[in-house]
Parts: C-alpha cells; structure tokens; sequence
C-alpha cells in the first residue's frame, strides 16, 4: 500500500486498494484468454470454484483496457 499511495493523486477515481489491484489483476488474466484453465488456477493460486466465480464475474463486468491518458483527462475534467 505504501508503494500505491504516491499514485493516489494520479488515479483518483480507480480505487487502489489491495483487494482491487489484485481483482484488476485476475480479470485481465482471465479476460485475455491466453491460458488455460489449469494455467490460470496454477498462476492464479485458485482451485476450481473459485477461478469459475472469477470467469463469471469478468464475463458480466464491462471491462475496459486501462489507458492512463484518458484517466488523465478524466481526473482534469471532474477538478
């Protein structure tokens, strides 16, 4: 968290806390689609369940590539 705090001013509107980094983290793993998986559960350190509740939630969520400039210009227009 430490590490995290310094770009808190930078990206205001994404919450950076450990549990949404590490979320951010799985979704675009699984979102990919370049492993398997097998692949994923060993990467991931997830057992089966767990990794399908994961596929399920990243197939519902409306996942967006990040680009830094447009939460750039998002940041300015919300000041």
């Amino acid at each position: 968290m430490q590490h995290v705090k310094a770009d808190k001013d930078l990206l205001a509107l994404m919450p950076l806390t450990l549990t949404n980094v590490r979320i951010s983290f799985v979704y675009s793993l699984i979102s990919k689609q370049d492993y398997s998986d097998v692949e994923l559960m060993k990467k991931l350190r997830l057992n089966s369940k767990s990794l399908a509740y994961c596929q399920f939630y990243a197939t519902k969520s409306n996942l967006i590539p990040f680009d830094l400039e447009r939460l750039k210009k998002q940041n300015e227009n919300n000041q």
